[in-house]
């Protein structure tokens, strides 16, 4: 039988919707008996932003895996995945890319009839594609069809700046416990 992502994605939304998700994506890797159903949940609208703890994920195994069995949609060979979409989240749908709208993100696509890389910021999202301004200033819209991997990227900060913080075994902080510093005499 020939697993359709979106036949799992219909199947498994009212399942997980009591435990306060909503499905984000379903991949399924792999064919034969080596088979993974990977289903990404997210937190609902009304507690979004934060993200989906260990626990939820395990509910959510434990309530999905013998219901995919039971329907015949998961084999025993099968592995079911569920996880949540982290940080740098994989954009596939276009409800992806809306919610993407502001976001940096990484995308491998086709243009001009070759294989292209490149960062930037998603300014617009529609049916069809989205608008990208690119880290060298260009403006381009991109077909969802000419995408091959998009994906947000999560930016840690700025680099501490050289010569700052603490040293090696300077500092009360790495001085090692119940030590004292030295003492030093004037005359």
């Amino acid at each position: 039988m020939t697993l359709d992502p979106e036949m799992i994605r219909s199947f498994v939304a009212p399942l997980v919707a009591p435990l306060d998700l909503d499905v984000y994506d379903v991949e399924i890797t792999g064919s034969g008996p080596a088979r993974a159903v990977r289903v990404v949940v997210e937190r609902s609208d009304a507690t979004a932003g934060s993200g989906v703890d260990l626990d939820r994920i395990t509910d959510a195994t434990r309530l999905l895996s013998p219901e995919l069995s039971a329907s015949g949609l998961l084999r025993d060979s099968d592995v079911l995945e569920v996880s949540s979409p982290g940080l740098e989240r994989t954009l596939r749908r276009p409800e992806h890319f809306q919610a993407a709208i502001g976001e940096q993100v990484s995308v491998k696509h086709t243009h001009a009839g070759e294989t292209v890389r490149e960062r930037g910021v998603v300014t617009a999202a529609d049916a069809d594609g989205f608008e990208l301004a690119t880290d060298d200033g260009a403006n381009r819209r991109i077909a969802y069809a000419d995408v091959a991997a998009c994906r947000t990227l999560f930016e840690w900060g700025p680099a501490p700046r050289p010569g700052r913080g603490s040293k090696p075994g300077k500092g009360g902080a790495n001085r090692a416990k119940g030590s004292r510093p030295k003492e030093t005499s004037r005359s």
